[in-house]
């Protein structure tokens, strides 16, 4: 993170916990991007 940035995301809400649950659902999914994720919700 750049100077004058911090690591929320929201009010208590920190980037490194929404990295890990976005990695947690992107192994379920099979998935390494966002991408991907998306093209199999749309069945693609």
């Amino acid at each position: 993170m750049g100077p004058g940035k911090n690591n929320l995301v929201a009010p208590g809400i920190n980037v490194e916990a929404v990295r890990t649950h976005l990695r947690n659902i992107y192994e379920k999914l099979h998935v390494r991007t966002r991408t991907e994720a998306v093209l199999r919700y749309l069945g693609k």
